[in-house]
């Protein structure tokens, strides 16, 4: 079977979850991206992904034609059912075998779920990856807002400890669990900030009634990638990166060593 380039995973990227919105699909992008770089910098051949709730396990295709990937979650038969493309990782709903992966990572969860890092441990023959939403950035003061005015509760990724929500926070809690810090950043920075909420969820608090909705058009996914490129001189100028985190960063993650 045919494994996908690096361009080829991206074009599918935007041809496939465009109805997850525009923000979601420039988060995938910029995180795969991430994947593939740590990858080529620290060689890790066999993979993790560790409860895919958020992900859903597409992003271990930025990495798939240079490792053998497994995704594990409890609700493994969704993911199987919604994977998007031919090639596939392994599935599991069992717990993963100690000691058995090179890397083994999770995104947007250890912040409501921080015992999961004990597992991702123990699964771990050498690195866990580790990633959260930024609270610092300029989007969260709109999100307690939104939150203080609609008084609805939050079941948005941003819910979770506050401290495991920073750069430090996550750097804390990896080396309370006897880890060493490889390295650590942002991803995920446009120049929009990450408030959570949209305009879907205004029009329900102010009990605007939607109109039936038709089939979502699918956008080329050649124009949509360049689009998306286009929103990325935060995350890929050395320059402006310094400057724009962590205000501008959606995500903050951290990589570290057994």
């Amino acid at each position: 079977m045919k494994k996908l380039t690096p361009a080829e995973v991206e074009r599918l990227i935007c041809a496939t979850t465009q109805d997850e919105g525009f923000g979601s699909v420039h988060e995938r992008i910029c995180l795969e991206r991430l994947l593939r770089i740590l990858q080529k910098k620290y060689n890790f051949k066999d993979v993790l992904e560790l409860r895919a709730r958020i992900t859903k396990g597409f992003d271990n295709l930025a990495i798939m034609d240079k490792c053998n990937i497994t995704v594990s979650d409890p609700n493994i038969e969704k993911i199987k059912k919604d994977w998007l493309y031919d090639q596939k990782p392994n599935f599991s709903n069992k717990f993963p075998d100690d000691g058995k992966y090179d890397l083994v990572w999770n995104f947007a969860m250890i912040q409501q779920h921080p015992e999961v890092i004990k597992d991702m441990i123990k699964a771990s023959k050498k690195y866990v990856l580790i990633a959260a939403p930024n609270f610092v950035s300029l989007g969260t003061p709109f999100h307690v807002a939104w939150h203080l005015i609609t008084r609805m509760p939050c079941t948005h990724a941003e819910q979770g400890k506050v401290s495991l929500r920073t750069r430090g926070g996550l750097e804390t809690l990896a080396k309370r669990n006897g880890l060493k810090i490889v390295q650590s950043g942002y991803v995920d920075i446009p120049w929009w900030p990450d408030t959570a909420f949209g305009f879907k969820d205004i029009r329900k608090f102010l009990k605007i009634k939607e109109k039936p909705q038709e089939k979502q058009e699918i956008q080329n996914p050649d124009k949509y990638l360049a689009k998306i490129k286009s929103y990325m001189f935060l995350e890929t100028n050395p320059f402006l990166y310094p400057l724009a985190t962590p205000l501008f960063a959606h995500h903050t993650y951290v990589l570290a060593r057994k």
